[in-house]
């Protein structure tokens, strides 16, 4: 799980990834479709199979013109980044480096960190 973590955290999101991941999340919205969730318990390749069984997920994700492994990276990874960019770890040493691009990406885009962490949210509520 350690090794996920950080490959997570070394994750590159790309520059526009707001602008491509915020239709993408709508749209799976509006399919009523719910993508794997990530836990800490599962391993990364594990929900990335778990979302490529998924047809009409796979669809939408080939309409937008993204993996499911970077569909999987890249929800990880943001949510990791802005999650402890907001409230760092008690132990930094314990921590995982965050990629600096990131970082900034999130932290120069809050209305839209904001914006996508609610669609996300939304998709987790109907599991509950």
């Amino acid at each position: 799980m350690q090794h996920d973590i950080q490959s997570a955290a070394d994750y590159r999101l790309p520059k526009d990834f707001f602008a491509r991941m915020l239709p993408l999340i709508r749209a799976i919205r509006q399919a009523n479709l719910t993508p794997p969730m990530q836990t800490k318990n599962i391993p990364l390749a594990v929900t990335i199979r778990r979302t490529e069984a998924m047809p009409e997920l796979q669809a939408i994700l080939q309409e937008h013109d993204i993996s499911a492994r970077d569909f999987v990276m890249s929800l990880t990874t943001f949510e990791m980044t802005a999650t402890m960019s907001d409230a760092p770890p008690a132990d930094p040493k314990k921590a995982p480096k965050l990629n600096r691009d990131n970082v900034r990406l999130i932290q120069s885009h809050r209305a839209l960190t904001q914006a996508l962490l609610h669609d996300m949210d939304e998709d987790s509520e109907k599991l509950q």
